[in-house]
């Protein structure tokens, strides 16, 4: 099993990069340059493609994982400085008891099942998304312990050719320590990536062991 890690930091002043932070269809498009193009319908999850967008004051990256060795030539000249390394021995490395540093940008959400909005998709704030958060660990092989929550931009990109037509998913970002509990249920959540929004810059859990 191998799992490879790229950072994109982006240049402000590339005219691509700033068009693609605008418009998360654009950017996944965009993304999937790194892997083959011979993968089918289903080529982000073939791929394990899963990304998250991480902004400080003084930068945007993009940090993109691939489960094989991304094309980082495929990337436009000038659209950001690009690191990558293969993160495989990290999911090696876990084993019960294991403490960890966890970030993820996720998208708290749950589907409506009685009243005129069944079946509807509704975002989670407040104490409802941190409860989001708790059972989801929980089922990926990890005990939660202090963590903190931020509110984030939705994730925006657009629906179809109508340019009047968008999509919006509500973000979280969750940052933590854990102890692991199932190493092969975190090493599935790390290759899978956690709820939904995928493809729009949400569900990528990146692990640190701590000593």
């Amino acid at each position: 099993m191998t799992l490879h890690l790229t950072r994109i930091t982006l240049n402000p002043a590339d005219r691509n990069a700033i068009t693609d932070l605008g418009d998360l269809q654009r950017l996944h498009r965009r993304l999937m340059l790194l892997v083959p193009d011979d993968l089918g319908d289903r080529a982000r999850q073939q791929a394990g493609v899963l990304f998250r967008i991480d902004e400080t004051a003084s930068r945007t990256a993009i940090l993109i994982q691939t489960r094989a060795e991304p094309g980082v030539d495929r990337i436009p000249s000038g659209y950001g400085t690009i690191e990558h390394r293969d993160i495989s021995p990290l999911l090696e490395h876990l084993a019960v008891g294991t403490k960890v540093a966890y970030r993820i940008t996720a998208n708290p959400s749950k589907r409506n099942a009685i009243g005129e909005a069944a079946g509807k998709i509704r975002a989670l704030n407040g104490a409802a998304a941190d409860t989001w958060w708790r059972d989801k660990a929980t089922a990926c092989g990890m005990e939660p312990g202090q963590f903190s929550t931020v509110s984030l931009p939705d994730a925006v990109a657009k629906k179809g050719p109508d340019p009047r037509r968008w999509i919006r998913h509500g973000l979280r970002r969750f940052e933590g320590t854990a102890t692991v509990t199932d190493p092969d249920a975190l090493r599935d959540a790390v290759l899978s990536g956690i709820g939904r929004a995928k493809a729009y810059g949400a569900g990528l859990l990146s692990l640190r062991v701590l000593a």
